[in-house]
Order: structure tokens, then sequence, then C-alpha cells
């Protein structure tokens, strides 16, 4: 998801001088996030932030021996966010790039997805070429977006703060599509009650990505200590218990 960090923030993020730890009392580590992207990370009725990444990182945290609290903030300043000390960790179904790898570290992958398009059940979209000449929404700053600038150059792309306002856009009638990380696409597409049986995905990418978490350049002990944590909560059937909690379909 959410891939592509603007050059302003990442610039930014590479030039904060390092910061030492969020950790307020060394075993509570401040894990920043953007819950906008349901089953991922989001708000819920009452106003928690929940999710399969939220539950995964709260179980790789408890095995590592850390508790962690929640900073819900805009996706393009997490880099800076963790870069600056103002976090420890980013769990924001952030995608692994070569660009954000030069500003941060980031854990063994915790999620594989693809990009998915969603339109209304009656629409003929079923490829990328089929969104010519259509309105076509996406997040901001993410991975959906740049498939689309990429792979149909051709379409009219509408980029939102948040893809829940992109799919409210798309039932209003204002947009013909929206383009999303698969996860999320199922979600709306197949178990959110506002959209029962209005939307389908038409389509997934062929190109896979990795999702990771990120750590400030220079925290590989913590790094390491995730990446151990993340590793037995895998043996442990944790994982695959959230996966069948959250209906990842994985």
């Amino acid at each position: 998801m959410k891939g592509i960090v603007t050059a302003l923030a990442l610039t930014a993020a590479l030039i904060v001088p390092s910061a030492p730890s969020a950790l307020a009392d060394g075993k509570t580590l401040v894990v920043g996030t953007n819950a906008t992207f349901p089953p991922m990370q989001f708000v819920d009725k009452d106003k928690k932030i929940t999710g399969y990444e939220m539950d995964l990182v709260r179980a790789v945290a408890k095995e590592a021996g850390y508790d962690i609290t929640i900073k819900n903030a805009e996706f393009d300043g997490l880099i800076s966010d963790v870069a600056s000390g103002n976090c420890d960790l980013i769990a924001a179904c952030m995608t692994i790039t070569p660009e954000r790898q030069k500003a941060v570290l980031f854990s063994d992958p915790v999620y594989s997805l693809k990009q998915a398009c969603v339109v209304p059940s009656g629409s003929a979209i079923a490829s990328m070429d089929d969104l010519a000449g259509k309105k076509v929404g996406a997040q901001l700053g993410t991975t959906g977006s740049f498939a689309v600038k990429k792979l149909a150059p051709k379409a009219q792309l509408r980029n939102y703060d948040d893809v829940g306002l992109a799919f409210q856009d798309m039932k209003n009638g204002n947009i013909d599509a929206v383009v999303c990380d698969d996860p999320v696409a199922a979600y709306y597409a197949n178990h959110d009650a506002d959209y029962a049986n209005t939307l389908k995905l038409a389509f997934l990418t062929e190109e896979g990505e990795s999702v990771g978490f990120a750590f400030r350049k220079g925290d590989t002990e913590l790094v390491s200590k995730f990446n151990e944590a993340l590793a037995r909560v895998r043996a442990n059937g944790t994982e695959q218990a959230l996966l069948k909690q959250w209906k990842m379909g994985k």
C-alpha cells in the first residue's frame, strides 16, 4: 500500500538529525500509524485504532518484551516522525521500497499484497486498459495511486486523503473505480455493510508488494528483536489466528 512517499517528506526524513528514542520508560514503544485502511488499520465505532496490522504489531511487541502506544498521524509524515524520535516504529501498511530504505530500516516482511481495482457491481471494467478515460480514485501517496499513474496513464486519477472517501465518492457516482491494496479492496467489496452487494473486485495487478514495520536508521538492535519476535509469532500460530480473525484470506 502506501508505497510512494512524497519527495518532500522523504527528503525531510533524510536530513533530520539522529534523535533519541521516544521510549517512555524503556519498555513502551510509540507506534506510528495512519488508521485509514481497513482491515489493516482503522478507527472503529468506539474510536479505537484496530485492525490486522495493529493486532500483529501488538503481538510482536509483546513477544519482544515491549508494551506499545499507538499514535495516529498523516501517512506522509510518518517517516519524519520516526526519524525525529516522535515514534519508535511505523506500522501503517508501509510498502518496502528502495526509496524508503534510504530513510528507515525495515523489519522482515509482515504481509504481501497486490493492488486491486474495485468497481460498482454492474461495471464492465476488467483490466487496467479499461480504466482509460475513466475517473479512478486512490489514496494520495500510495502504491495504488502510483499504479494508476504507471499502468493506466489515460485514466483520470483523483487522489484522496483517505481511501474511504474514494469509496464514498464511487458510491455517489462521481468516480468509476478505486485502486488500493487487495485486503482493503476485499474489505470494502465483501465485508463493509455500507457497500453490501454494490461493489466487486475487478482485477489485481501482477506485481506484488511486501509490507514491513519501519524503524529509525541505527535502531538495528530493535529491528533484530522484532524480527526474532515475528518469527516466534509465526511459529506459535498467532499470525495465522489473526489472519483468520480479520478474514485476510491467506
